[in-house]
């Protein structure tokens, strides 16, 4: 089993963001150091007898539907980080907060933290939007992951000396724009999710870029441009 981190280091997570290229034919599932269903904190939520609360009031924005959604998932208090999860907490339920700006989740994908009332654990739940607007899991992690979520953003192409197919809308079956090759730098705009975290599965989704073409290419193969070059991303998804 995975050790939790102390919730002090976990805005440090806020700053760990990657992604990577690759032929968008296949269905890879890099891993990120954690399970498709999260450490420890997800079996607990799934196994507690009290329900996270459900919102009377539709969320007022995209930030606070992603913070809901993950409320939800994990049996979580929404509170901020600044504050002791055990705090007016007298059933022990984990915290969730935002760790990424509020902005990016107008973007598609966005952080959230999520620690146990005891303060001893943590994790970060990267939450992405799909077609239709809803929130779901894209994948947790504790470790420093390729892909971003922070957007807009640099990223480069990583797909195992194959390239890259850019495509005219997120989807394997979309018409193909042009085909990157490997270390081509493009910028990443938005993101949609196109199928959520099951399991030990973490989910996969699709990049919309602006340069140096227009169009939307296959998650799993973008890997930030600060990381230099794609041995990260290559080093994950043999994991």
């Amino acid at each position: 089993m995975m050790r939790l981190v102390a919730p002090g280091l976990l805005a440090t997570f806020a700053l760990l963001a990657a992604a990577c290229g690759g032929d968008d034919g296949g269905d890879p599932t890099p891993t990120t150091g954690a399970t498709a269903s999260s450490p420890t904190l997800a079996a607990t939520a799934a196994s507690s007898a009290t329900a996270a609360p459900t919102p009377t009031h539709p969320p007022a924005t995209a930030a606070d539907a992603a913070l809901a959604a993950a409320a939800m998932k994990y049996n979580a208090i929404i509170r901020p980080a600044t504050e002791p999860c055990s705090r007016d907490n007298p059933r022990g339920q984990p915290c969730a907060w935002l760790s990424s700006p509020a902005a990016s989740a107008e973007r598609g994908v966005l952080a959230i933290g999520v620690s146990a009332a005891s303060g001893n654990g943590g994790f970060v739940a990267i939450y992405g939007r799909n077609g239709a607007g809803a929130w779901d899991l894209w994948f947790p992690t504790q470790n420093q992951s390729y892909h971003v979520w922070n957007l807009p953003a640099d990223m480069a192409v990583c797909a195992d000396g194959d390239g890259l197919n850019v495509r005219r809308a997120p989807g394997a079956d979309s018409p193909i724009i042009t085909l990157l090759k490997d270390t081509t730098r493009v910028r990443a705009e938005e993101f949609v999710l196109t199928a959520p975290a099951s399991g030990e599965k973490q989910g996969t989704g699709w990049y919309r870029v602006s340069s140096p073409v227009e169009g939307w290419a296959h998650s799993s193969f973008l890997s930030d441009g600060k990381l230099n070059d794609c041995s990260p991303r290559d080093f994950q998804v043999k994991q």
